[in-house]
């Protein structure tokens, strides 16, 4: 299997350079891929426009502690000390590693969380909601609340029941997250419009430091509507949670989530950088993105392994 994605990858061509709007990159992500959105919208705040965030707990919560990860960044809210999380990210600001936080007055933050979650509990989400609130502007950040979803992302006309909890992590809730938030972040879009299959570039992530030794798949995927081959495209980013990789669900997640509809008809480009499990070294067998510090002490600021990747992913496609 090894040899075979090896030969998969060596197959692959890297991202395209694409004419990409300045200041168009947004993110977005469920559960551990919202907890990367968190840390890519805080440490890149002076790039990244806006972060749709699903299920996902404040920055560096865990901070760089799996069992702080799995107990009050999960189920105990009432544990998450939202102060000192901030006192922490203004000294990652002072030594360099983060950008200023006073670039998020301007981000178009979305945040979301099911009223059944029992893996991220709302406890959790809103403790999230409340780190942003000390510094975005109130008319910026918009939050959901009300839907009666377990742990997912939310769908108009795809997946299991909303009160489902499980593979692939992507519900019919009667609710259109991937509109809502994209609305949110860019405002006067278009209507969605048809996916299309031809628009779908699978390429090698190996080019920009993926690798297994940081639990990033050789593989990855992006969405390029054909008009952003003649004309400029905003940027955004998806990350997926654990259990939602291809080698788990396939092109569930990168088909499904209903963003490409969205940036069919808006000439928006969706890049879906991908994780892969792994069992030892680094131990992250449901394939989740690190926000508990697998790769090292430095997951959550520039510097991260895996955000290293995603950013030289970015300045690939021309969004940097």
């Amino acid at each position: 299997m090894a040899a075979l994605l090896a030969a998969l990858a060596l197959a692959l061509g890297p991202l395209p350079k694409m004419n990409i709007t300045a200041n168009s990159v947004s993110v977005s992500g469920v559960s551990s891929g919202g907890a990367m959105a968190v840390q890519m919208t805080v440490a890149f705040s002076s790039k990244v426009v806006g972060g749709g965030l699903i299920a996902t707990p404040p920055f560096y919560c865990a901070m760089d502690s799996e069992n702080e990860a799995l107990t009050a960044c999960m189920s105990e809210g009432m544990l998450i000390n939202v102060p000192e999380l901030q006192k922490k990210a203004a000294s990652m600001v002072s030594e360099g590693l983060i950008d200023a936080l006073s670039n998020l007055n301007s981000s178009r933050i979305y945040i979301e969380t099911g009223k059944y979650d029992t893996v991220v509990e709302q406890a959790v989400v809103n403790k999230t909601a409340l780190w942003f609130k000390q510094y975005v502007a109130p008319e910026n950040q918009k939050e959901t609340a009300y839907l009666p979803a377990e742990h997912c992302w939310p769908t108009d006309s795809y997946g299991k029941p909303c009160i489902y909890l499980g593979e692939p992590y992507i519900n019919n809730c009667g609710f259109d997250a991937a509109g809502t938030l994209l609305q949110h972040i860019y405002g006067g879009l278009k209507p969605r419009g048809t996916a299309n299959a031809d628009s779908i570039t699978m390429f090698d992530q190996t080019p920009y430091g993926a690798s297994g030794q940081i639990s990033m798949n050789s593989e990855g995927v992006a969405y390029i509507p054909s008009a952003c081959h003649t004309q400029q495209c905003r940027l955004h980013v998806a990350f997926h949670g654990c259990k939602q990789t291809i080698k788990d669900i396939g092109a569930t997640f990168y088909t499904n989530t209903g963003l490409n509809e969205w940036a069919e008809t808006n000439n928006i480009i969706v890049l879906y950088p991908q994780i892969t499990p792994s069992e030892l070294r680094p131990q992250n067998p449901e394939g989740c993105w690190d926000w508990w510090g697998y790769t090292n002490k430095h997951y959550a600021d520039k510097t991260g392994p895996q955000m290293v990747v995603v950013q030289k992913m970015i300045e690939a496609l021309g969004g940097w």
